[in-house]
């Protein structure tokens, strides 16, 4: 893969907190699952960096065990973005997986399939919308984890649509999802809309995980030092009720050993219709 410049280096503190929480989930969910894991990521984006920005390797060297790192095993060498970090996880442990991307970007498309990914081809799917997933019946999928990692004009334009459309998702049809959200002001309109609908549509009823890191200033890693970030799990109300603590214990510990390499703290909340206390 011929690597192209981006606006941002792949491994920043968003993608660690993003990863990070898609890492701990995968590994939480293969612990009380015998099926497939089928991985969905209509946002796709570039399968890997080679090599990583020096300060994104002192950093996964600096990191503490765990699903992060797991998923990360060339270090020096490369990060892997969100797809293959699951596939890394699952075959880790000799679980097969599914994988379905796009990116309506040819060349990281092309990338993605390169890798072995499939393309999503769902009845309804636009490969140059990735927001029509919304349109899709996830739930003749058996879909373990769908992640929406959109752009950063997401909460201006798309976010009252799509947060609607989440909330019936996830306890309908009874989707996993993840929501990697960039902000450059949380008190912004943006920002405060991001916390309206949150509390309107996604807090009466599902369980929610976060990870939040805020702007890291002056940092030499392109991506972190302009925008908040969060990265936000709903599942489905009472989904893998018996082990919830598992994967809140599992959060947490994350967020401090991530939040003593950003040297920033990382926010873990746990909230939802399980548990109303805030973590």
């Amino acid at each position: 893969m011929k690597a192209e410049r981006l606006p941002y280096d792949m491994g920043n503190a968003g993608d660690f907190i993003k990863h990070g929480l898609i890492a701990e989930f995968t590994e939480w969910w293969l612990s009380i699952n015998k099926s497939d894991f089928v991985f969905i990521d209509p946002f796709g984006g570039r399968p890997y960096v080679s090599p990583p920005h020096s300060g994104v390797i002192r950093r996964l060297q600096q990191l503490p065990d765990c699903a992060l790192k797991r998923g990360q095993p060339e270090i020096a060498n490369r990060y892997y973005g969100s797809a293959n970090l699951v596939r890394n996880i699952v075959t880790k442990v000799n679980r097969n997986v599914v994988i379905k991307v796009s990116d309506r970007n040819q060349k990281a498309m092309e990338d993605l399939l390169n890798e072995g990914f499939e393309p999503i081809q769902f009845d309804g799917f636009d490969s140059q919308n990735s927001f029509s997933i919304i349109d899709c019946k996830l739930s003749k999928h058996e879909v373990s984890l769908l992640l929406l990692d959109p752009f950063d004009d997401f909460l201006s334009q798309y976010a009252d649509s799509v947060i609607h459309w989440l909330a019936g998702t996830v306890s309908t049809l009874r989707v996993p999802v993840l929501v990697f959200v960039l902000c450059k002001d949380w008190e912004s309109e943006a920002g405060l809309k991001w916390q309206q609908l949150q509390a309107r549509f996604l807090l009466p009823d599902l369980m929610q995980f976060s990870l939040a890191c805020s702007q890291i200033s002056e940092s030499i890693i392109k991506g972190e030092t302009n925008f908040n970030s969060e990265a936000v799990l709903l599942l489905p109300p009472g989904y893998g009720e018996e082990y919830l603590d598992q994967l809140t214990n599992r959060l947490q510990n994350f967020s401090v050993k991530i939040s003593n390499v950003l040297k920033r703290d990382v926010v873990f909340k746990s909230r939802g219709k399980l548990s109303m206390e805030q973590v």
